[in-house]
C-alpha cells in the first residue's frame, strides 16, 4: 500500500503553487460545473437584497466572506485564472452595491461630474507571474456596464502603481505581522503621473475618491493608499473589497 502512495505524494510535491491552483482549478470555463458555481454565487448573495447591511472591516465595506467556499472558488478563478464567469459575477455585484451607495449619497451630495473609481494593483501582474491584472480587468468591465451618456465613475486603471525597489515591501504580505502588513503597505504604493496631473486639475472641487481591492484581509494596502491620497491632496478615500 505504501509503496503505491509513494510515487503519488512525489508527483503532488514536485507540482509549484501555481501548477497546484491549475490542478485545482482547470481553465477550462466551458463545463457545466463553471455556470452551475456562477449561478449558485449569484444565489447565495441573493440574501443581500433582502434587507442586508454592508459590513466593514479596517473601514473598507465588503459584500461577501471569503471562508465560504463557494465565494472563495469564485475569488481563485477570477484572480489567477481570469475566468470569464468568476469576473462577470465579481463584475456585476461590484456594480450593483456601488451604484446603489452612489444613489445613496447623491441624495444629501450634489452630484455634477463621475467619481473616479481606481483600483490595489495587483503585485503578481508587475512581477511578471501573470499576464494579465485582474482587478484592472474588473476595472474594464466595469465601465462596460454604465451609461455612457450619464457614467456614475470615472474608471481609472493605473492610478496607483506599485513601488520598483527592494525594500521590505519586496515581501509578501502574508509573512508579516499585522503591523509589519501595515508598515510594508504605505512603502508599496505610488500615484501615477497622469493620475496626479488629473487631480492637480480637478483642485477647485471637492472629489469623493473610490478604492476597491479583491481581499480585505488586514486592511493594509486600501489603508495605505487612503492615507496617500489624503496626505497628498486631502482626499477622502471611500473603500471597497469583493471580499474579507
Amino acid at each position: 500500500m505504501l509503496k503505491s502512495v509513494l510515487p503519488i505524494l512525489k508527483h503532488i510535491s514536485s507540482i509549484s503553487i501555481n501548477g497546484l491552483v491549475e490542478l485545482l482549478f482547470p481553465k477550462n470555463t466551458n463545463t457545466p460545473r463553471k455556470h452551475n458555481t456562477a449561478e449558485r454565487l449569484l444565489e447565495y448573495r441573493e440574501p443581500y437584497s433582502k434587507g442586508y447591511s454592508k459590513k466593514t472591516y479596517a473601514g473598507a465595506t465588503y459584500f461577501m466572506e471569503y471562508k465560504n467556499a463557494l465565494v472563495k472558488r469564485l475569488l481563485w478563478q477570477f484572480k489567477y485564472f481570469l475566468n470569464p464567469i468568476a469576473l462577470r459575477c465579481y463584475t456585476y455585484i461590484l456594480y450593483d452595491e456601488l451604484i446603489a451607495e452612489v444613489s445613496d449619497r447623491i441624495i444629501n451630495i450634489p452630484f455634477s461630474t463621475p467619481y473616479p473609481l481606481i483600483h490595489c494593483p495587483s503585485s503578481t501582474y508587475f512581477k511578471n507571474e501573470k499576464d494579465f491584472d485582474h482587478m484592472k480587468e474588473l476595472i474594464l468591465y466595469f465601465e462596460k456596464l454604465q451609461n455612457p451618456s450619464s457614467p456614475f465613475f470615472l474608471t481609472c486603471t493605473h492610478a496607483v502603481l506599485p513601488k520598483v525597489s527592494n525594500s521590505p515591501t519586496s515581501k509578501a504580505q502574508h509573512t508579516g505581522t499585522r503591523k509589519e502588513r501595515f508598515e510594508w503597505a504605505e512603502q508599496r504604493f505610488i500615484i501615477s503621473d497622469k493620475f496626479e496631473e488629473y487631480l492637480i486639475k480637478q483642485s477647485n472641487r471637492k472629489i469623493n475618491l473610490y478604492c476597491i481591492d479583491d481581499v480585505v484581509t488586514t486592511g493594509a494596502s486600501l489603508n495605505a493608499i487612503s492615507k496617500m491620497f489624503k496626505e497628498r491632496f486631502g482626499l477622502n478615500v471611500r473603500t471597497f473589497s469583493l471580499c474579507h
